[in-house]
């Protein structure tokens, strides 16, 4: 997207810390949770990119290997200030190019029920049945990237 310049954020970094404040925000702070009480050490295995617009953090999307045939997606957030406007279809294309790319041959994810019509979009699928994960319903979802 025009406006929206992605970087990759390396753990640990200045830009990781902010990553951390937008997943708390949309993913812990509605459940009267904190991230940062969390144990976050498996982010550093994990390949984390941001949306900026103006320099500002808008947007995450992560991915980690699951196994050497599968990567699972993670963290695709975009501000609510920036929602309906294309930037998660744009972060899930440009995440699952990247895995592609790396030769992995199938995508998975955890994603919220709320979400699921743009995820089943995108081409994904349930794998399981609805459960909650803090409180929120949620289910796993593959593509098969071949």
């Amino acid at each position: 997207m025009g406006d929206m310049e992605l970087r990759k954020i390396e753990y640990g970094t200045p830009a990781y810390e902010e990553t951390i404040d937008l997943r708390n925000e949309y993913f812990r702070k509605p459940q009267g949770m904190d991230i940062r009480n969390e144990d976050l050490t498996g982010d550093a295995k994990v390949n984390m990119y941001g949306g900026y617009i103006d320099d500002c953090l808008m947007a995450t999307v992560f991915y980690a290997e699951k196994d050497r045939a599968t990567a699972q997606v993670k963290a695709l957030i975009v501000d609510e200030k920036y929602q309906g406007q294309g930037y998660g279809k744009y972060l899930m294309n440009f995440i699952e190019g990247l895995i592609r790319e790396k030769g992995y041959k199938k995508a998975i994810l955890q994603g919220r029920v709320s979400a699921q019509g743009l995820y089943e979009k995108l081409g994904y699928v349930p794998t399981s049945e609805v459960f909650d994960y803090n409180t929120i319903p949620h289910l796993w979802m593959e593509k098969d990237l071949k």
